[in-house]
């Protein structure tokens, strides 16, 4: 069980450092375009 949780927990990490990072970088550009404007 603990190698099946580790397994998993290396999965979301890979998956995060492939989708979730680019997003970060994406929003902070569009935070640098007035992306707060669109939620006020």
């Amino acid at each position: 069980m603990f190698s099946y949780n580790y397994t998993l927990f290396k999965l979301v990490f890979f998956l995060h450092r492939l989708f979730f990072l680019p997003y970060s970088y994406f929003f902070l550009i569009l935070n640098k375009t007035g992306f707060k404007k669109l939620f006020e």
